[in-house]
């Protein structure tokens, strides 16, 4: 019946790429622990991976209004903003999912992503040591580690210049009545 239990479940199905089993433990929780805020995560994060945003957010901010406090509804909308290109907002939510629990290592590293430079390597290094290293989490963060290593500190950048383009549109019509 623990709500928790149940998001952290559809949490690592996602991650295990079992999308249909996170989907039925998202529905189990809501059945579970009906309202509450692991619940609603639960059911946020099985409609975001169904790419349903719409439903993901009103979850998430369910969830929220169940429990402010509860820092995986955060993460959760901070995700959702992201998509939508409101990056300040996704920032402030991640500020506040990692006061709220520093240790979770989800939060630990959408957090070190938000920083800047040797913080970030810093950040990343942190998050690092709180997974098991045989993990496919801990290897894909040492890939990242390296990757951004072998940088330099130089960001990424377009190989080509900005051109403009201009392209004719042609109206299409949808049968002889047009």
């Amino acid at each position: 019946a623990s709500g928790l239990a149940h998001d952290r479940l559809v949490r690592a199905l996602i991650a295990a790429h079992q999308p249909d089993r996170a989907y039925a433990a998202a529905d189990e929780a809501a059945q579970a622990a009906p309202g509450t805020a692991p619940a609603l995560n639960a059911e946020g994060r099985a409609a975001f991976r169904r790419g349903n945003l719409a439903d993901a957010e009103r979850l998430f901010r369910r969830a929220i209004a169940a429990d402010p406090r509860y820092p995986d509804a955060l993460v959760g909308l901070a995700d959702i903003y992201a998509v939508v290109s409101k990056f300040r907002t996704a920032r402030t939510l991640i500020d506040k999912a990692f006061e709220l629990n520093p240790r979770d290592p989800e939060t630990r590293r959408s957090h070190a992503d938000e920083e800047e430079g040797g913080e970030h390597e810093a950040a990343l290094r942190r998050a690092l040591a709180a997974l098991d290293p045989a993990s496919g989490d801990a290897k894909a963060l040492r890939a990242h580690i390296s990757r951004d290593a072998a940088l330099k500190g130089r960001r990424r950048r377009l190989l080509s210049p900005d051109q403009t383009a201009r392209i004719r549109l042609a109206r299409l019509t949808n049968g002889p009545k047009g």
